[in-house]
């Protein structure tokens, strides 16, 4: 059984000690994310791994975080003033509210005294906003701190060799072979990043003789096994691939479950100082819907950047009103333009589709922002819209023709 299914009897205490760490594009980008404590912690281990010489990226990896890291720096130019006038702002609004409906008579309520807290939580907020605003991330620093952890990256393909791998890649793409599938019809033009960064870490492992630990925030079902929203284990098929091409092993983890392993196997302990009620709590309260006021929600972002424990289920609402604004200027509802043929029993979607909003918010920003948020603003698109099958938007050669 071992010998001709080497992919489901991995020993564990073996890879970690001889492995080679390969890591993703989107845990480099999520770098430059982290909050400090965090980041401090991830940095130290990605050293402690460089001074053993067992981290290398491939050619791949360098090229998109090249593309997309100033973006992401761009995104975290987060304006400290402009979220304590939010939240400012909404306490005093909160604090009016109060005076007006109970301050006549009818209940017994101390106005004088709800003022007077409020105000405490004002002066408060002052200051822990104050104390962000001094402790800036300096990204000149860090981005060079990175280049140096991963010094070491494999060489691009050849113009004849590049040609010969996108042509392979597009053929797993069109008959569904992990990874990469979901990126089919990726906006951006990188639909087959994900197959050649494979390809390159096949090539390197064969070469070297290497077990490989791949770590990526990539979650989709091109990359792992899934059972609903739980996530089983990396694809078989992929494992075996690998097998195949190489005679070594490899195994693929989550940030954070890399980030647990490593702490396990280094008999350190995990950096977590909120609970698993705690976290889903604020979870729930961070995700509130489109309705709740934005206001409120930024500001607690904010102050969610400072907690020291990773949760990749946190969420901005800025980056699900800004996947959400992209959706819908590509695509609408087919009661729209699309006829209906009542025998049929449906739509005929001749501007392209059906479509599903999730699929396509995951191949624009899924190289940027993790899947919570984009599972949330696919669910806010749906549920706002009443729309579950979505029709491409007809351009105005379309009404031309």
């Amino acid at each position: 059984m071992k010998e001709k299914f080497p992919e489901f009897y991995v020993n564990f205490d073996e890879l970690w000690k001889d492995a080679v760490f390969v890591f993703d594009t989107n845990v480099l980008l999520d770098i430059l994310r982290m909050p400090k404590s965090e980041r401090d912690s991830f940095i130290k281990i990605l050293t402690e791994l460089k001074k053993t010489n067992t981290v290398w990226l491939p050619f791949q990896v360098g090229l998109e975080y090249h593309n997309h890291y100033k973006e992401v720096i761009k995104e975290n130019d987060f304006k400290v003033d402009e979220a304590k006038n939010n939240i400012k702002k909404e306490l005093e609004r909160i604090k009016d509210d109060i005076c007006k409906k109970y301050n006549r008579g009818l209940v017994d309520i101390d106005t004088e005294l709800i003022k007077t807290e409020i105000q405490k939580s004002i002066d408060a907020i002052n200051i822990f906003f104050e104390t962000a605003n001094n402790s800036k991330t300096d990204y000149d620093k860090l981005t060079e701190e990175i280049a140096n952890l991963f010094s070491d990256i494999g060489d691009d393909y050849n113009y004849s060799d590049k040609k010969e791998k996108k042509e392979k890649a597009e053929k797993r793409i069109k008959e569904c072979i992990p990874p990469g599938f979901k990126d089919k019809n990726k906006d951006n033009g990188n639909d087959t990043g994900d197959i050649l960064v494979w390809f390159q870490i096949i090539d390197y492992a064969k070469n070297n003789g290497k077990n490989i630990i791949f770590v990526t925030n990539d979650t989709k079902e091109d990359w792992f096994q899934k059972k609903g929203n739980i996530t089983i284990m990396p694809r078989s098929e992929l494992l075996k691939e690998f097998n195949d091409n190489t005679g070594k092993i490899i195994w693929i983890y989550s940030e954070d479950n890399f980030i647990r392993e490593y702490n396990k196997n280094k008999n350190i302990p995990t950096n977590s100082k909120i609970s698993s009620a705690e976290e889903e709590k604020l979870v729930r309260f961070m995700t509130l819907p489109q309705s709740s006021n934005t206001s409120i929600l930024n500001a607690c972002d904010f102050f969610n950047r400072t907690k020291n424990s990773k949760s990749p289920k946190i969420v901005y609402r800025e980056h699900i009103d800004e996947m959400k604004v992209w959706f819908l200027q590509n695509y609408e509802d087919p009661a729209n333009s699309c006829p209906f043929e009542s025998k049929e029993g449906g739509y005929f979607y001749i501007y392209g589709g059906p479509y599903d909003a999730q699929e396509k918010l995951e191949n624009e920003f899924g190289h940027i922002y993790n899947d919570e948020e984009i599972r949330i603003a696919a669910e806010e698109l749906e549920n706002e819209q009443g729309v579950w099958d979505w029709s491409g938007i007809p351009d105005d050669d379309d009404f031309q023709n």
